[in-house]
This record gives C-alpha cells, structure tokens and sequence, in this order.
C-alpha cells in the first residue's frame, strides 16, 4: 500500500538518478493520493517486436528467442524520463534492445529471465537503466 511520504531521497551525485528519485517520490505521493490506485495501458507481446512509447507495461508470453525493443529513451521529451515495465510471464528469457545508438545498463542489450520482471528508466536523452 502507498503512502505519501514513503520514500525520501538519498545524496548521489548522478542527475539522472536524482531526476528518477523525484519521480518515484512524486509518483507514490500521487498513488497514496488516490487511493493506492495504479492504471497502466496493458500491453501482451507474445513475439519479437517494438514497444511503442506511451506503453509503460508490456507482458511477454512468448517462445524463446524473442527480442522486444525499447522505444527511443528520449521518446517523451528531452530531458524527461520515462519508465518501462517488462513483465516475463513466459518459461523463456526475452532480450530487451535498445533503438538506434540507446543503450540499456551501457550495453546494447539486456536479458529479462523468465518470471522475472525488469523495471527500466531512461535518461529522456538516449540511456535505459535498470532499476529493479
């Protein structure tokens, strides 16, 4: 359950990661504000293919050896972060891929294992984290 309050920012020097702090902080407020209620677009991939921007939560049920790529990091705005859930579902990993010159981690791919779930972040410019 989300309470407003719940999280309190460390002291680190990356940007990046001070601009994901205010968010999370600012998204559970919001959460406890209305009434631990989380709505997410739900989208089912069961193959390879792209995550279009705006599609925070993807579910992947599919075969192994797929890929989903991740929409550009700086899909949103410049400067802005966006997240993306990935939740594996299936008994097979998936690989995640970043577009164009992105990363994800520094690397140029990323492998979610199955019935695992990855939590990503971007820079709004052209990084992917993962943060869980």
């Amino acid at each position: 359950m989300a309470r407003r309050g719940l999280l309190a920012r460390t002291q680190l020097a990356d940007k990046a990661t001070s601009l994901f702090q205010d968010a999370a902080i600012a998204a559970v407020d919001a959460l406890a504000d209305a009434g631990n209620a989380l709505a997410l677009p739900l989208v089912v991939a069961t193959t390879s293919g792209g995550i279009t921007a705006g599609q925070p939560l993807v579910v992947f049920t599919g075969i192994a050896g797929c890929k989903l790529m991740l929409p550009p990091a700086k899909s949103v705005d410049a400067g802005t972060a966006s997240f993306q859930f990935i939740a594996n579902v299936s008994a097979n990993s998936v690989a995640v891929v970043p577009t164009g010159k992105d990363t994800v981690n520094g690397a140029l791919s990323l492998t979610v294992n199955a019935t695992t779930v990855a939590m990503l972040v971007s820079d709004g410019v052209s990084r992917w984290t993962k943060v869980a």
